[in-house]
């Protein structure tokens, strides 16, 4: 929900700076990305205080994300990690280099 407040307000750059820091405080530092956390990070991205609480606290925002994760729990079969091109499932776990380079040309 607010990485996708990053990238519709503030462009891709911003959206993988908050990614990043998201990864980082939950995985590296053990912190929560609770409401508090996120409103921090999101502060050190450039996102300002209000928009992050509007943000996180509009219910059609969240269902919106609900929504696609179920779609999205939906569509891996398994392994980790799991790889979506266009909104198609592609494959899992970890892949040589040219694999990806099949793919890309043919998308391209």
């Amino acid at each position: 929900t607010l990485l996708e407040f990053a990238l519709e307000k503030h462009g891709v750059v911003t959206q993988n700076e908050l990614a990043e820091k998201i990864f980082k405080m939950y995985y590296t530092d053990g912190i929560f990305p609770d409401a508090n956390n996120l409103s921090i990070v999101g502060q050190e991205c450039g996102l300002q205080k209000s928009d992050i609480e509007d943000v996180l606290g509009d219910d059609e925002r969240l269902e919106t994300t609900q929504v696609a994760i179920h779609r999205n729990r939906n569509k891996v079969r398994s392994g980790v990690p799991f790889f979506v091109f266009n909104g198609q499932p592609a494959f899992s776990g970890a892949q040589d280099p040219s694999t990806f380079h099949q793919v890309f040309d043919q998308l391209l």
